[in-house]
This record gives structure tokens, C-alpha cells and sequence, in this order.
């Protein structure tokens, strides 16, 4: 991602491969060679990604350097922050469903040239970060190997597909043994494809392709790897090329808010005089039966007439019943079908008439209502992830504490360039039953209820 300052290649490439994986559609990349200092993140906006990376200190020279990129759609569901174990490892865990769990590794292996050494630490590292690993996980391993495993699959059966490449050299046989050892397969090597589907880097002597870049899963889950190909459309300012992995996996889908649902007040009853008025004389009963109260504030008083508005809404309207579409015991496939039938109808019905809230209720009825629930919040040091409703509330808590205990001095030339504006003395009055009744007048129709269960057309 950082170049020397001579270098001609683009600022802020971080943007440019935000940008194209939004293009292709990835929902996370793992990137190799960032170069970035220390630990941290970086939100592109515009594309809607977050860069997480890990790289050496500052002060040392930045050779090397691993990221994971990550969809904002799919970073608030993490339920831990990406984890950088050193300059060329770094791991992420991502719930999935059926309370299963993917742990993806970005890593930067040595070249050929580096020291065995610095190779064998590297392999030594990722293998005890594999151990490790939870037994259920699924395990995905992306990045750039620096390595050629060839088309040996005879040999290495179980490890290399019979779609190889090229011929295998010394850090290719590293590699291959490290698969053997945790029982990894190479999917690169596993789809039948063009060549220039399968090479990721030309040597820039021999200007011979090379695929140095893999994506390595456990041989058990070799079965939800769809696809494994290279993207040559891909435009990075890079020299190496996109690969991209389509897997079968489904993240774990937001919880739904739990709580007893509230009921809803049948207003299609409203629609016949008959029943306006009886209701409004079932509403004066009530009211007039109220006991005198010895304290009658504000809240003793809306009590009342809440619990009154609702018990002759109950009496004279009713409640609305959610019935199952499929539900019929006479005929339940003919029901189904009849059901479908008037909901297409009136859903193109409102459609070409323009009557937009009932569309959108007919899609709703589809599809279902959407659930929300509290976005996770960073600690104040930002290294922990909180997904606990306590935790983040008291997170909250903690950052306006903060921000409102600030001791703040403010001149007092300030406060006298102020205009003062007179006083409105009529504020301090109660509204006035004309008010009450403008405001109440004021109030749009077809809204969902609030707390009290009282929709507006009451």
C-alpha cells in the first residue's frame, strides 16, 4: 500500500482496491505487502470497507505487512476484532450459521530468497495459530506463499487438484508439507480452467506467468468451495493479479429482538359510522366512571385516559389477527395458491396507482419486517470489540462522561456578543384546549402505535 516517493503508482491505493471489490462483489479480501506501520484500521468510505492491517514498527524498515478488507455490512457482525500476530499473519473469526465459526488467516509468506530461517519461523508460527484453532472451525488461508507447488497431484494427492501449474521449487515443497501436516488443500489447483485464469504474478525478467498466490482450505471443506479463480480485470496498481474464492457459507444472521409483541387496534372497523360512535359513547362511559384522584398530576391523569382509550378500543373495534398464509384445513394448497393470487394483485394494483404506504406493507407481508439490533462499539483503547448490551451501554456511558466533564472556559466578550432574545412568558401556561386540539389535528394517519399501543386515527 506505501510506496518510496518515487515510485508512480497511485496515493491511497487502499481506496482504488476498496473500490474494485465493490466492482466484483468480494465480500473480504486479504492483502499482502501493506507496508502500513503498527497495527490498526482504515474505513474507505466510499466503497463501504474497512482495512484492518498489521505491520512492523515504525522505525523499522517496512518490507512486508498482511490486511484484511472487510465489507462494513459484515464488520458489525465480528463479534472479535481481526487479531495481527506479526508483519506477515493475521487472523479474523467470523460467526457463521448454525453456530459455526470461519477463521480466516491473511499471510505474507518469505520469498525464495529469504534465509531458511525466516522460513521456517514463518511456517512454525501459522502451524501453531492452526493447532490452536477452534476443532469445529472451518479454516481458510489466503495470500501470497511466495511459493510454485507444481501439478504433481499423484504425489500430493488429497493436497494438489489435477489443475496444477508450472513446477514446484523449494518453497513450494515447504508449503506442500505444510498442507500434509494439517491436512490442507491447495483449491487453485483444484477447477479446470485457462491458464491465465490460474497465473497471479509474470516475472518481470523472463516475463513468464506464475501463480504464487493461494487459497487454502481444510480437506473437509473442500466441499464448500465453489469456485477458485484469478480476476484479470482487476486494476489494483499492483503486479500481482486478484484471486477470488466463492464459498457456500451463510454468516450468522441478526438476532431477532425478543419481547411479547404489541397488540394492534383492528382500525378498518373505524370505517362505518356506527361503530365511531359507539365507540366514542363507550369511551365517555369509562371516563365518567373514573374514580376523583387525591393526586391528580399529569401521569395519573394520561394513565387514565390511556387505559380508557384502550379498553373501548378493545370493546368496540377489536384487535387485528395475524393469520399463517398457509393456514386452511379444508384445502391448504388451494388457500396457499389464493393467497399469493390477491397479494400479487394488490401489490400491482398499488403499484400502478401510486399508493406507495400500501405497496411497501405488501412487501413487507412477503418478505417479513426487518429486526435491528445495537450495532458493537470499540472499547475506549480500541483494541476490544463489545457486543454485550451492558458493555455497550456502559461504553456509551463512559464516552459522554468524557465528553461533557471537559473543563471548559468561555469569555465573557463571548457571552455578551449573544443576542437576547425577549422572553415568551405564554410558554410557561398549559396549552390551551384549542391547542390540544390543533396539535392532535396535526398528527398523520397510518403511523405504527408508540409505547402506549395507540395508534392516531384514535
Amino acid at each position: 500500500m506505501l510506496d518510496k516517493t518515487s515510485s508512480d503508482r497511485p496515493e491511497r491505493r487502499s481506496a482504488l482496491v476498496a473500490h474494485e471489490l465493490l466492482r466484483l462483489n468480494i465480500d473480504i479480501a486479504a492483502l499482502s505487502e501493506v507496508r502500513f506501520p503498527d497495527k490498526g484500521n482504515l474505513n474507505e468510505h466510499g466503497a463501504g470497507y474497512t482495512l484492518y492491517w498489521s505491520g512492523r514498527q515504525s522505525e523499522q524498515r517496512r518490507i512486508s505487512g498482511v490486511g484484511i478488507m472487510i465489507k462494513d455490512s459484515l464488520a458489525s457482525k465480528l463479534e472479535t476484532l481481526p487479531t495481527g500476530h506479526s508483519d506477515r499473519i493475521m487472523s479474523m473469526r467470523l460467526p457463521l450459521d448454525k453456530n459455526q465459526h470461519l477463521t480466516l488467516f491473511s499471510v505474507y509468506a518469505p520469498t525464495l530468497q529469504a534465509e531458511p530461517v525466516e522460513k521456517d519461523s514463518f511456517y512454525s508460527e501459522l502451524g501453531r495459530l492452526l493447532t490452536n484453532t477452534h476443532a469445529g472451525d472451518k479454516v481458510l488461508i489466503l495470500g501470497d506463499f511466495n511459493a510454485r507447488v507444481g501439478r504433481d497431484s499423484d504425489a500430493w494427492n488429497g493436497i494438489l487438484g489435477r489443475h496444477g501449474l508450472g513446477n514446484c521449487n523449494d518453497n513450494g515443497r515447504l508449503l506442500l508439507g505444510f498442507c500434509a501436516e494439517h491436512q490442507l488443500t491447495v483449491t487453485n489447483t483444484v477447477f479446470q480452467q485457462k491458464d491465465r485464469l490460474k497465473t497471479t504474478w509474470m516475472h518481470p525478467r523472463s516475463k513468464h506467468w506464475h501463480l504464487l498466490d493461494y487459497i487454502l482450505v481444510r480437506k473437509q471443506d473442500l466441499r464448500d468451495v465453489l469456485h477458485t479463480r484469478v480476476m484479470p480485470s482487476a486494476e489494483c496498481s499492483t503486479d500481482h493479479r486478484l484471486v477470488r474464492c466463492k464459498l457456500n457459507l451463510q454468516f450468522k444472521p441478526k438476532p431477532k429482538r425478543k419481547g411479547k409483541p404489541l397488540k394492534k387496534i383492528n382500525l378498518s372497523n373505524f370505517s362505518t359510522e356506527e361503530n365511531v360512535v359507539k365507540f366514542q359513547a363507550d369511551l365517555e362511559k369509562n371516563l365518567n366512571a373514573l374514580p376523583d384522584l387525591d393526586n391528580p398530576t399529569p401521569e395519573n391523569l394520561w394513565d387514565n385516559l390511556k387505559s380508557s382509550i384502550l379498553k373501548s378500543s378493545e370493546v368496540t373495534l377489536g384487535y387485528t389477527k395475524r393469520l399463517h398464509r398457509d393456514t386452511d384445513l379444508k384445502d391448504p394448497i388451494s388457500q396457499q395458491h389464493n393467497w399469493w393470487e390477491d397479494l400479487a394483485r394488490i401489490t400491482q394494483q398499488c403499484a400502478d396507482i401510486g399508493d406507495y404506504r400500501r405497496f411497501y406493507e405488501a412487501l413487507k407481508t412477503v418478505y417479513g419486517p426487518t429486526h435491528q439490533i445495537q450495532s458493537p462499539l470499540r472499547s475506549s483503547d480500541g483494541h476490544q470489540l463489545l457486543t454485550e448490551k451492558h458493555d455497550i451501554l456502559s461504553r456509551w456511558a463512559e464516552h459522554f462522561n468524557t465528553l461533557f466533564s471537559i473543563d471548559r472556559s468561555v469569555q465573557d466578550a463571548a457571552l455578551h456578543r449573544i443576542p437576547h432574545l425577549p422572553l415568551i412568558e405564554e410558554l410557561d401556561d398549559p396549552p390551551t384546549l384549542e391547542e390540544t386540539i390543533t396539535a392532535i389535528g396535526l398528527l398523520k394517519s397510518h403511523k405504527t402505535a408508540g409505547i402506549d399501543g395507540i395508534p392516531p386515527e384514535i
